[in-house]
């Protein structure tokens, strides 16, 4: 074939092409990574794409009257990103990132230390050997052959110095401080070296923040990304309320997609009740940075929206009074010990606030209480106070007892076998019906008693229902509760929801327990004897409830039968003010008799008139319908019997009721002054406890007064 007939023919010409082009490509890449690799290389690492998640600020949360209990405070978190740094010079910036933090007084991630010990140099003991083992050989982690597995700490040490070519020059201390950050970046590799960045620490000072900022070009990789972090005012009062925010475990990451390990979620109370609108959407963005962590321009993104805004039902007013009151209440009980019935042990109590034509919790209080900031802050001070209330048994503070304690009724109970006997067909009970109260009663082989009698060596006489209420004569409702029976008094007390969670917005709350046939028989597997109904008649036996339950209670004796749904959420709105969602009165109707409301209303304004709480309201300005009960708790050899006291005012238009609990508060009268202080507050009369407080306040202003003005003020 000849030259010219070569050159035309077109496979020919396609392969010289490509020889032609493959033969450039070569040039260029030898001229990029061979004759101008450094500069490239400069180049590339000084640019660098980085794809990172912004948290949404959470929701605010206010009171009824707008005060703000929970907010955002802005904070700064430090993250590490990949900056092409060999390990000389990247363990020198980090060990220079740990000074700044430790001189500064910042924490950062050591998660080494869940491991191994920094001072004195061991494995960590709250970890099992096999666990150490089994942490060493992790394929995702140190992945040390099973036949070089380090058996003490030391010997690992050592290998993780060799490992992140940690040099001789470091002495021990500085040697630990590179490491435990490296671990950080081996625990989190993936994303960093793909162009992510891990979280080294959180909420870290502003002179950390200047420092770096200084030292840029020595600490390489560090960006600093500004966040809102949950804060609370002075909310001790209504922690249990409110709760507190954490981060979230592993388990809950299990069951919220969406989230990630370094989210804050909510952990009790509203907090977590209302995650879902508290938490907002995260938003995200991809920059452009250099190898110092300067963000140099954004490419994309989406902005975070804040979540949405609660309003609470409670009135911190109100509740500050509530806590204030129970606390003193419970400290003069202490003070009273006699020995017999009052063994100086009350410790702990709980009252709630509700009113009773709505079901707005107004107040609901929880002693002993804590503070929410210690599940936030890692200061010294907090980290000692958040492991002294979780793990105290004694007062568990962080138990919330309005809501998840059980409490013998006693007395308080006695309103519930009125009204089984009143609305009993087949008796012939009314308000004018006479029952005898002759000291001791013999039933079924079974003696009853009147504890006057026992006591003092009186009796009541022939009495009415409602006097029977006034005098909470036990010899009255014994005769009640035998002759209406146990089913009847067991289907009233679930009528007015003693044995149903309330349905309060609040997780952990748990149901009340009913004395009846069919409680004893499937938790005891025991027939039901009349000397049961006896017992129970007087609120003893199985009974107990919670105090919100017994809110509930107290508002539909109050409200003509109105069976509540309470709750704590009023309003959310969105940042805009828009109304997302109003909470609105929910209730189930109890159909009673206006006869049986009327007499117990009579009892019950009785009780505080002439009855066992008269000395505590004694020429009180407003008519309160109330009941004490003294429940025995069966450890009264060396222990004091529980104080309750329910009630709702005023009596002929109800507008709240109010429950009050003392743990080993000796009688239930002396939980009465509690629910004084509250009503006071509300109704705006000048109590006991407002005097004591408006008195120190006069007389500080009087001493400041016979002070001498300042210098600069004459």
């Amino acid at each position: 074939m000849k030259v010219v007939e070569i050159l035309k023919n077109r496979y020919f010409i396609l392969i010289m092409v490509l020889v032609l082009c493959s033969i450039g490509m070569v040039i260029k890449l030898y001229d990029m990574q061979i004759v101008k690799g450094d500069e490239y290389s400069i180049i590339s690492s000084k640019k660098v794409t980085h794809s990172f998640e912004i948290e949404a600020p959470r929701g605010l949360i206010y009171d009824k009257d707008g005060r703000l209990l929970a907010y955002n405070r802005e904070s700064n978190d430090l993250y590490l990103t990949k900056a092409y740094t060999e390990d000389e010079e990247l363990n020198a910036g980090l060990l220079m990132l740990c000074e700044i933090l430790e001189s500064n007084g910042d924490t950062y991630y050591r998660s080494l230390e869940n491991y191994i010990l920094r001072n004195p140099n061991v494995f960590n003991p709250n970890k099992s050997l096999e666990k150490i083992i089994e942490w060493q050989m992790d394929d995702e982690l140190l992945n040390i052959p099973e036949k070089d597995v380090k058996n003490s700490a030391k010997e690992l040490f050592a290998y993780l110095r060799k490992k992140f070519n940690v040099s001789d020059q470091y002495t021990y201390d500085e040697a630990f401080y590179i490491i435990s950050m490296r671990y950080e970046i081996l625990k989190n590799r993936w994303n960093y070296t793909t162009g992510g960045r891990i979280k080294v620490a959180a909420d870290v000072s502003l002179e950390t923040i200047g420092e770096i900022s200084e030292l840029r070009h020595l600490i390489k990789g560090v960006i600093v990304q500004k966040k809102m972090v949950r804060e609370y005012g002075n909310v001790m009062d209504i922690a249990h309320v409110l709760g507190y925010v954490g981060n979230i475990t592993a388990e809950e990451l299990k069951d919220r997609p969406g989230y990630n390990g370094d989210d804050i979620i909510g952990k009790s109370g509203i907090e977590l009740y209302y995650e879902d609108y508290l938490r907002g959407t995260d938003g995200h963005l991809q920059v452009e940075g250099d190898t110092e962590g300067r963000i140099l321009q954004v490419l994309s993104g989406l902005g975070e929206e804040q979540g949405y805004n609660l309003r609470l039902s409670i009135d911190m007013d109100l509740q500050r009074v509530a806590m204030e009151s129970l606390e003193k209440r419970i400290s003069e009980i202490r003070s009273k010990y006699d020995g017999e019935a009052n063994f100086g042990d009350a410790h702990a109590g709980a009252a709630v606030v509700i009113d009773v034509k709505t079901g707005e919790v107004l107040a609901m209080v929880s002693s002993p209480t804590y503070d929410p900031g210690w599940f936030i802050h890692n200061d010294e001070e907090s980290i000692e106070k958040r492991l002294e209330v979780m793990f105290d048994s004694y007062g568990t503070p962080m138990f919330n007892r309005a809501i998840q304690g059980r409490y013998t009724p006693g007395s308080t109970y006695k309103p519930i076998v009125a009204i089984a006997a009143l609305e009993a067909e087949e008796l012939e009970y009314d308000s004018e019906t006479l029952v005898l109260c002759d000291g001791k009663w013999t039933y079924d082989d079974w003696i009853y008693w009147c504890y006057e009698y026992r006591e003092f060596g009186w009796t009541h006489g022939a009495i009415t229902i409602s006097k029977g209420l006034e005098t909470s004569c036990n010899l009255v409702f014994h005769k009640l509760g035998l002759d209406a029976g146990i089913d009847n008094i067991s289907k009233w007390a679930k009528a007015f929801g003693l044995d149903l969670k309330t349905g309060i917005d609040l997780n952990d709350e748990i149901a009340g327990i009913i004395a009846n046939k069919e409680y004893k028989y499937l938790t005891f597997n025991e027939k039901w004897w009349s000397a049961d109904t006896g017992q129970s008649s007087i609120g003893q036996l199985y009974n107990s409830f919670t105090p919100i339950e017994m809110a509930v209670y107290a508002a539909a004796l109050a409200n003509g039968g109105k069976r509540l749904v309470p709750y704590i959420v009023d309003e959310i709105t969105d940042e805009s003010g828009s109304i997302i969602y109003k909470a609105e009165t929910r209730y189930e109707q109890i159909e009673w008799s206006e006869e049986t409301k009327r007499v117990i209303s009579e009892g019950m304004s009785s009780v505080t008139l002439d009855g066992t709480a008269s000395k505590v309201f004694d020429d009180y300005p407003i008519a309160v319908a109330g009941k004490t009960g003294t429940a025995e708790t069966g450890r009264e050899a060396d222990e004091s019997s529980n104080g309750i006291f329910i009630c709702y005012a005023p009596v002929d238009d109800p507008q709240i009721a109010i429950v009050t609990v003392i743990e080993n508060g000796v009688w239930g009268s002396y939980t009465a002054p509690v629910a004084k202080d509250i009503l006071s507050e509300y109704f705006g009369i000048w109590s006991e406890l407002e005097w004591e407080k408006d008195y120190s306040i006069f007389i500080m202003e009087m001493e400041k007064e016979r002070q001498p003005l300042a210098p600069a003020l004459q």
